[in-house]
């Protein structure tokens, strides 16, 4: 059985997918669900999709032990037409979800995950719906107006950074074996040459001018690599719309699609671009009374115990690489091959995540 993905002609013909009913997902959940808790009459409710920018996540109710049990959760399933690896690679997502669910750093607990293509021709995840809301602080990406206040921020930052210390504390070695060695630095820069050459490249890109500026944080990041690096699991995209906050405290971090085993500070480089209003433009600017990047930094210092030695050539690192995957997202939009308007607003900034880069750089 597959999922029945609707897909549209774009103007240059490509064909994409465009959106899927709840009503026809429903006898995929149900048939799932069912088998799941060994409940024939298990029912799934209230489906509905929810927002994200990468994969397809959808929320829903379960109702099963002769309505002894309601649960809420959360379905995954990669994007259709894409290899199911990387960022695709649900059932991965979901493993490191489950390694960490008995440490001090919060997920959201999986309930099933599976790369059996019975249910819906694809790998998939359960997950448990926390309550809570996500930080949404950058008005091209907000549902609604900001109107969260600094002291509310402020504990949020505290928080975030704590976790995130939390999380690099972890012994990457003990529940998750396999997930080593990791890579250099260098490594770590020359993995994305691939997307640098596609961005330049005018018949694979939208706009080449966005990212050229690329080559030269690329030369001087390599000629300015740390001496030494402190290695452990990276969450890989830890921002503020993926943390999700509940009644003043951070309930779980979301979104592991980009986690690994390698430099720790990549995820404080990458937290502290984001708390950068100066490394975005127009309507990608944040305008939140968020805590600065140098304090967050100290932040996490405080939180871990130890200082963060080069971290503005992390931050540089996190620049460069968002920089990159806005230019290649903006394309993928444009063309048709990923529709998300969102990223008309973010692509802007580009450049400036750039130039930023070459300021941390010196």
């Amino acid at each position: 059985m597959t999922i029945p993905f609707h897909r549209v002609e774009t103007r240059d013909g490509t064909r994409v997918v465009d959106r899927m009913e709840p009503g026809e997902l429903q006898p995929l959940l149900d048939a799932l669900c069912r088998a799941k808790t060994s409940d024939r009459g298990a029912e799934v409710s209230a489906i509905e999709a929810l927002p994200g920018h990468a994969g397809f996540s959808w929320g829903f109710t379960l109702r099963h032990g002769g309505g002894a049990n309601n649960e809420r959760l959360v379905l995954r399933l990669p994007p259709p037409g894409v290899r199911w690896t990387g960022t695709a690679d649900i059932v991965r997502q979901a493993r490191v979800m489950q390694a960490l669910r008995d440490t001090p750093v919060p997920v959201a607990a999986v309930r099933w995950a599976g790369d059996d293509l019975e249910w819906f021709g694809s790998p998939y995840s359960v997950v448990e719906r926390l309550p809570g809301s996500t930080l949404w602080l950058i008005e091209a990406l907000a549902p609604g107006p900001i109107a969260f206040e600094a002291p509310f921020l402020r504990v949020a930052a505290e928080h975030a950074t704590a976790a995130l210390a939390a999380l690099h504390r972890v012994d990457w070695q003990a529940i998750l074996p396999d997930w080593g060695p990791p890579p250099s630095l260098e490594d770590e820069v020359l993995r994305w040459d691939w997307l640098a050459a596609r961005n330049a490249d005018p018949e694979r890109s939208s706009d080449p001018s966005l990212t050229s500026l690329a080559p030269a944080v690329r030369e001087r990041l390599l000629a300015r690599i740390p001496s030494s690096q402190c290695d452990g699991l990276f969450h890989g995209d830890y921002q503020w719309t993926n943390l999700l906050m509940h009644e003043g405290r951070l309930a779980a971090e979301l979104d592991w699609e980009l986690s690994g085993v390698g430099a720790t500070a990549m995820d404080v480089g990458w937290l502290a671009v984001f708390s950068d209003p100066d490394s975005w433009v127009g309507k990608a600017r944040s305008t939140a009374l968020l805590p600065s990047a140098e304090e967050i930094i100290s932040l996490y210092q405080e939180a871990l115990g130890e200082p963060v030695t080069d971290a503005g050539w992390y931050r540089a690192l996190a620049g460069y690489k968002f920089a990159l995957i806005t230019s290649l997202n903006l394309t993928l939009h444009r063309r048709g091959k990923r529709p998300d308007p969102h990223w008309e607003d973010i692509g802007p900034s580009a450049p400036r995540l750039l130039e930023r880069a070459l300021e941390m750089l010196g």
